[in-house]
């Protein structure tokens, strides 16, 4: 608790300590990560919800479901300055949402009495109408191709981008300034990546998705 007051006090006194020239690398070295627990609830989530599909556990799905109910999301594109246009509707996307998740539970409870009641709690549990941060867009990356969006960052304010494919292939994230200095190389063996840094100062910065499976990916892009 401690820590969330002094954090912005730290991270004050780095940014004079270490100046950031123009040119330099827009980000404070050695900044201490302050996770948004928003983004890593979600990126709890899906991992849940691939691990509950994948073994059939309709439990997993329904705490899949309710963390991402309990997390609001703000649909507003970055502006995409390379890669192929989306589609105007791309619904693949849909096995993240909450009511999705919870009728393939359903399915698999097989009336299970107590699995049955979570699932209606966990419905009544979902908001409507909620304008909320994060922000998100949805997204189609083609196949060996990438995806670069540009998205501004307020200077001593922690960032966080992250992706959330829906399982065809994997997905690496690169973040870059805007001189091309790179920020962050996200590479695991995934279609779900992380990166968080903090900007020096205010000023767009390249966020790059780069899919490198031998068919489309659809994918979430998330910022805070």
């Amino acid at each position: 608790m401690i820590f969330r007051y002094l954090a912005p006090i730290v991270l004050l006194v780095l940014a004079v300590a270490v100046p950031s020239e123009a040119g330099g690398p827009n980000r404070i070295p050695h900044a201490p990560v302050v996770p948004d627990d928003k983004l890593r609830q979600l990126h709890v989530a899906a991992d849940l919800a691939a691990w509950g599909r994948r073994n059939r556990d309709p439990l997993a799905l329904i705490v899949a479901a309710r963390l991402i109910a309990g997390t609001p999301l703000r649909e507003m594109a970055g502006i995409k300055i390379e890669g192929e246009p989306n589609p105007e509707v791309l619904t693949a996307l849909d096995i993240y949402m909450p009511d999705v998740l919870l009728g393939d539970a359903g399915r698999l409870a097989a009336n299970d009495p107590l699995l049955t009641e979570l699932i209606v709690d966990t419905r009544e549990a979902v908001p409507r109408g909620v304008v909320a941060r994060p922000v998100r867009s949805r997204n189609l990356v083609p196949a060996f191709s990438q995806d670069v969006f540009e998205y501004v960052f307020e200077a001593l304010e922690p960032a966080t981008i992250y992706v959330q494919g829906m399982g065809a292939t994997n997905l690496d994230l690169a973040i870059e300034d805007e001189s091309g200095n790179p920020i962050c190389d996200a590479n695991r063996y995934s279609d779900r990546e992380i990166c968080q840094w903090t900007p020096a100062r205010q000023g767009p910065f390249r966020v790059i998705v780069k899919n490198l499976g031998p068919i489309p990916n659809a994918y979430y892009l998330m910022s805070n």
